[in-house]
């Protein structure tokens, strides 16, 4: 069992003990518009072959919009909605080579500028265990998109733009610690769609689509009627497999871990 399978499990275990917090505790917290800032830590890992080839390690600032509801719905109890935008920009470490149209390579470092760009859907239903968790079956939709500027501080470099869609089931389980205090964990694991990597905007490689997964732990405070704290951490982890060879180059298969830790403010409704 993975650590926040668990979390979600131990969240419906201690809600069986009772309560009075669910309606103005869960359901609270799923009513607001929030927006969050924070780190990300990005891990990213290409081999060739079956050997390391580079590597992309650091963390950048980061910042997300998150929009929630629950509510009844075309005559659907409890419907669950999320909509998420987020984005974060800096610099990496970027240990490898340098690739050219002749195939030729050399050694290059390099601190990178980065962007990430993500949105969000999930769509489930809520269920109530006992009076104070609750927990949501969802399926999700995810767009993601990774720039980097391998020039860094000089010219040497060249841009790369990855990205990817995704299809995924997941489970949300949330516990009312007090009628103000939340606390979630959620774990999904999808499939990856129309996965490519865009070289110096000219050449595009088709990616070998792999499986996708993410957990994620937070907490959501009540201050007042209208205004919220939440704070959390989240994990996604993907690969891209090697891509067929496109004008004498292909895309080596890589590995990606994304690390955010984030707190915000939220305005409920």
């Amino acid at each position: 069992m993975s650590y926040c399978s668990g979390a979600v499990l131990s969240l419906a275990l201690l809600g069986l003990a009772g309560g009075a917090f669910a309606a103005e505790g869960v359901k609270g917290a799923n009513n607001q518009i929030s927006l969050s800032v924070g780190k990300e830590k990005i891990s990213y890992t290409e081999t060739a072959d079956g050997n390391w080839f580079n590597s992309e390690n650091g963390r950048i600032n980061q910042a997300r919009i998150v929009y929630t509801l629950q509510g009844d719905f075309a005559g659907v109890r409890e419907v669950y909605f999320q909509g998420v935008f987020g984005y974060g920009k800096g610099r990496t470490n970027y240990d490898g080579a340098l690739m050219y149209a002749d195939g030729s390579t050399t050694p290059y470092q390099a601190r990178t500028r980065v962007t990430n760009s993500d949105v969000g859907i999930r769509l489930g239903k809520a269920f109530g265990l006992g009076s104070r968790v609750q927990l949501t079956p969802f399926a999700a939709y995810d767009y993601h998109q990774w720039e980097r500027d391998l020039a860094g501080e000089d010219d040497a470099g060249y841009k790369e733009v990855y990205d990817h869609h995704a299809l995924s089931v997941g489970l949300l389980g949330q516990l009312a610690l007090t009628d103000r205090l939340v606390a979630s964990a959620w774990a999904s694991r999808g499939k990856m769609i129309r996965a490519r990597m865009e070289y110096e905007h000219d050449t595009t490689f088709r990616l070998k689509s792999k499986p996708v997964t993410s957990w994620g732990i937070g907490l959501d405070y009540r201050v007042n009627e209208q205004f919220r704290v939440n704070a959390g951490y989240q994990e996604n982890r993907f690969s891209y497999g090697q891509s067929p060879v496109e004008s004498g180059m292909y895309e080596p298969d890589s590995e990606t871990r994304l690390k955010s830790w984030y707190m915000g403010a939220g305005y409920a409704f």
